[in-house]
């Protein structure tokens, strides 16, 4: 798990360039452009982890964004 106060701050501030309107929280829409953005850079494991944390209103919050990105197994 890669938890460092930097890490957490980068994590903090690539939720912040993916949240197109500043709400704070990830709509389908701008999780679907975020992983496009990453790429290959990401694995089909780690893009289908983030896509379990939408929550019922097809959201995903700050939190659970930054959780995500500390999980992540290509980092």
């Amino acid at each position: 798990m890669n938890n460092s106060a930097e890490s957490l701050a980068e994590f903090d501030r690539v939720f912040n360039i993916f949240d197109a309107n500043n709400d704070g929280i990830l709509t389908e829409a701008e999780i679907t452009e975020a992983l496009e953005v990453l790429g290959t850079n990401i694995s089909l494991g780690d893009r289908q982890n983030l896509l379990e944390r939408v929550n019922n209103e097809k959201v995903v919050t700050r939190d659970r964004f930054i959780e995500w990105m500390s999980q992540r197994q290509d980092l």
